[in-house]
Order: C-alpha cells, then sequence, then structure tokens
C-alpha cells in the first residue's frame, strides 16, 4: 500500500466503485498493484507495440534472428530451476549428457567436444581418423572427461549402426547427436561432374541420415537433441559451390521434417548455418572433377569466424533448443537478404567474391582441365579421409 496525495480523493489503481482503505486522520490510501512484475512489464511492451503498429510477434521473430534469448518473466516461468550441462536442461540429480560428435578430430567437431567437456558432458568421437580421434579422447581422459574413440566411416550405413550401438552399450543413452562431418567442392555448376555431385550427397547428406537414425530410439528416452552443422549455402546460393549447396539444402528439407514429426516425441532438431569459419574443409575441397586441393591457396573469405567461437554459440544454440541457429551477422544478413530480395543476394554474393582476388574465377572458369567430368567418371572415387570429409 502506498499513501495518495493529500487533498486528493481518488485512489490510483484502485477499480471503480471499490471502497477505499483509509489510515489515521482520514488520509486515502493507494492500493498497490496485484500483477506481478514481469507481467506488468509485459503489458507496457505489448501497448508500446501497439501503439506503433508493430504486432506482437514481429518482435519474437527479431528474436529469434538476432539469437536473443526470450525475456524471463512470468511468461517463462522466472528463474530456471534446473541447471543446463551439455546444451541441455537437466536436473541436478541427472548424470552428465552424452553427447555424439561426427567429424571430431579436427575444425568445428573438436571444438564442440571441447566445449562440451568444459560443461562436463559425456563425448562419443566419432571420425575416420582413428589416430586423431585416440590423441583427442587421451586428451580428455588425462582431464578426468569420459570420453570413447569410435573410428566410423558415415557413408557406411552398417558402420553408423554399430557406433549408436556401441554407444548404448557403454553410456546406455544419448542426449544430443551432432551430424558435422562434411566435405566441399569449389566448382561451378557447368563444370562439376556428376561423380562429384554423388559424392558430396553422400558424405554430407547421406551421413548424417546414417547416424540419425538408428540414434533416434535413444534421444527419445532421453528428450535429446539432433543437431546438423549446415552452413549459409543451406539456404541461399553460394557462388562455384554447387554441389555443397544441393547437400545442404537436403539437409534443411529432411531435418525440418523431422522436427515437426518428432516434436511430440521429445526430440529437438536444431539446424546450424555457419558463415565462412577457419577450418581445414576448404583447403581438402575438391574441384568439379573430384580431386583434392581445388582452393590451393587462393583466399576464400576476408574474415572468418574461429571454431572455439562457433562452438560456444552453438552450445548456447542447443541448450535454448533453437530451431534455427544463425551464429554471426553475416549469416543472419545472408537470410534476411535472400528472402527479402533474390536479386539483391545474388548481386551482393557477386560483388563479394569478385574481391577475392579471382579465386572464384579459378573456381569457376574450368581451369582445372576441361575434361573434368570424363576424369572423375574415370578415376576411383577418393578416400574420405584424404579429402576431409571426416572433420570440418
Amino acid at each position: 500500500m502506498e499513501f495518495d496525495r493529500p487533498g486528493t480523493r481518488g485512489v490510483r489503481g484502485a477499480p471503480t466503485g471499490a471502497r477505499q482503505p483509509e489510515a489515521a486522520g482520514g488520509v486515502r490510501l493507494r492500493a498497490a498493484a496485484h500483477e506481478p512484475r514481469g507481467v506488468r512489464g509485459l503489458a507496457r511492451r505489448r501497448a508500446r507495440r501497439a501503439a506503433a503498429g508493430v504486432p506482437a510477434a514481429l518482435g519474437r521473430a527479431a528474436r529469434i534472428v538476432a539469437g536473443r534469448p526470450r525475456r524471463r518473466g512470468a511468461a517463462s516461468g522466472g528463474r530456471a530451476r534446473h541447471r543446463r550441462r551439455g546444451g541441455l536442461a537437466v536436473a541436478a540429480t541427472q548424470p552428465a549428457p552424452v553427447v555424439a560428435i561426427t567429424g571430431a578430430a579436427g575444425g568445428i567437431g573438436s571444438a564442440l567436444a571441447r566445449r562440451w567437456a568444459r560443461d562436463g558432458a559425456q563425448l562419443v568421437l566419432l571420425d575416420r581418423d582413428q589416430d586423431a580421434l585416440d590423441a583427442l579422447a587421451r586428451e580428455f581422459t588425462a582431464a578426468g572427461i569420459e570420453a570413447v574413440a569410435i573410428g566410423c566411416d558415415i557413408t557406411d550405413e552398417a558402420a553408423c549402426r554399430a557406433a549408436l550401438r556401441r554407444v548404448q552399450e557403454v553410456f546406455g543413452r544419448l542426449d544430443v547427436l551432432v551430424n558435422n562431418a562434411g566435405i566441399t567442392a569449389l566448382a561451378a555448376f557447368e563444370h562439376t561432374a556428376p561423380a562429384t555431385f554423388r559424392r558430396l550427397w553422400e558424405v554430407n547428406f547421406l551421413g548424417a541420415i546414417h547416424c540419425t537414425l538408428p540414434a533416434l530410439p535413444l534421444l527419445e528416452r532421453s528428450g535429446g537433441q539432433v543437431v546438423v552443422i549446415s552452413s549459409v549455402a543451406g539456404f541461399a546460393p553460394l557462388l562455384g559451390r554447387a554441389a555443397y549447396a544441393a547437400s545442404k539444402h537436403a539437409l534443411h528439407g529432411a531435418f525440418d521434417t523431422l522436427r515437426a514429426e518428432w516434436a511430440a516425441r521429445g526430440v529437438g532438431v536444431t539446424i546450424v548455418c555457419p558463415s565462412y569459419t577457419d577450418t581445414a574443409i576448404v583447403r581438402r575441397a575438391l574441384d568439379g572433377a573430384g580431386r583434392a586441393g581445388a582452393a590451393g591457396d587462393a583466399p576464400v573469405a576476408s574474415r572468418m569466424m574461429a571454431p572455439s567461437v562457433l562452438a560456444d554459440r552453438i552450445v548456447a544454440g542447443v541448450r535454448r533448443r533453437r530451431r534455427l541457429l544463425l551464429p554471426s551477422w553475416t549469416a543472419r544478413g545472408a537470410w534476411w537478404v535472400s528472402r527479402v530480395s533474390g536479386a539483391l543476394y545474388d548481386r551482393l554474393m557477386r560483388r563479394n567474391q569478385a574481391r577475392m582476388q579471382g579465386a572464384v574465377a579459378r573456381w569457376t572458369d574450368g581451369s582445372r582441365g576441361s575434361d573434368s567430368r570424363r576424369a572423375a567418371d574415370s578415376r576411383p572415387r577418393p578416400r574420405s579421409d584424404s579429402v576431409g570429409c571426416s572433420s570440418r
């Protein structure tokens, strides 16, 4: 209760006709508001948006794209009652979450493993490079983190099923599956052989399918989450990477549908779309004929995100169970512009790539040989560990 101003009979905040309390001396009292503070603040924000003609849904959409968390208040239940570990909200009495990461030997995969290790997660490391996996697992074991290294070729469906059976035997559960392994190819559409399209499809798309299908029963029991490391090329074109963009677009279609189908069973899906990241995936890129080393020493982007920074943002997004995570301003800008005006996006993309000292021209003019398609069809398929599909 608060005192009203002397000499006034009205009581602010009291309903019309309500009996007003009086203090000694006949001074009327003002009734305190009964609404929680969070509700009053939410009502004020909605009133301001309504006065400005801004739909309430627009504010939520802007927060999602900007990657800002929802404000905590009465609508969100106040302070969380569970501590968050490993990117998931878990009760304090539950064991550390189990996180499986494909392509864990280097790049984004190893950065994610180290980030989740800091939260005390139990790690399942999957990669074709067994030596690098073993070294990483020893590093975690020495620090007191439980980690299991499993050599696995994600293009082999039977190997992926065997790896998930091993997870079931060792841990008995799985909380997060990160489909991270992938390769890229640098060549214009007309200079990309069908065999190269097929190779990227097998690694980038089918590899994620092979790992996810046997993991779904484990994820359902834990209310877990599938994380897909896609790219800006997953929702927009990328000059000189037709095969890569095709495989990433397919991931969005498949895993957006999986999210809708399994939401009622408690399984979430987060699709991450980074922009250029400083990893070996481009240095090991294929050319149109499927040969490694297409990029050479040419610059790929003027600015690239460090894998450790990206890992921090991915874990934060998984913790909030984001549907689509755009972890940089470049990715967010590309998302908005590509949807507002595809023609404008194409012009900006060509202008940006023109600054890269002719690198794209070398990828797209077929300088590696006009017979690239014939060469790709006649040569044996490259081993995945020699072209970098084992780690991004």
